[in-house]
């Protein structure tokens, strides 16, 4: 029979092989798609899922449109999820703005990748099909867990 203290220390094993660390988030919204005749747009349900670090409050920022949720941390960095396609997060806004070819990519790419340094702080935009996901105001020494968090999207 285990003793409390062999199953409380295999409890605390198991939370750090697991990742207690980070929470699963899930991010929810509707995309115009074309219809089966391709002449009228429907919105398609879709839903995406990120492991994001643990410690934040939530914000939910609905523009007319377009939806973006926010995962703020004490430190003041922020990771988020956005459906706003053709222009991208609100949030990275201020930081893209002096990148040549942004206006053109978010509006006709699928796939675009944006990455820099403001203020002493990293901050990452990546527009992945249907969705924007990215990060701000990240200290060097939890950009490789903030770049982690953006790759678990499923």
């Amino acid at each position: 029979m285990l003793k409390f203290s062999d199953f409380y220390a295999l409890v605390i094993i198991v939370c750090i092989l697991s990742g207690c660390e980070s929470g699963r988030v899930v991010f929810k919204t509707s995309i115009p798609v074309r219809s089966v005749n391709n002449t009228l747009w429907e919105l398609e349900r879709m839903r995406f899922k990120m492991n994001i670090p643990k410690g934040y409050s939530k914000e939910i920022i609905e523009n007319l449109d377009d939806l973006e949720v926010r995962y703020i941390y004490p430190d003041s960095s922020v990771i988020y999820f956005s459906d706003h396609l053709k222009s991208g997060s609100l949030t990275n806004n201020g930081n893209m703005i002096n990148i040549a070819s942004y206006p053109y990519d978010h509006a006709f790419k699928d796939t675009v990748s944006y990455q820099g340094l403001s203020d002493g702080k990293y901050w990452r935009e990546e527009k992945i099909t249907n969705v924007v996901i990215g990060y701000s105001s990240v200290s060097e020494n939890k950009k490789t867990e903030f770049d982690k968090a953006l790759y678990s999207i499923r």
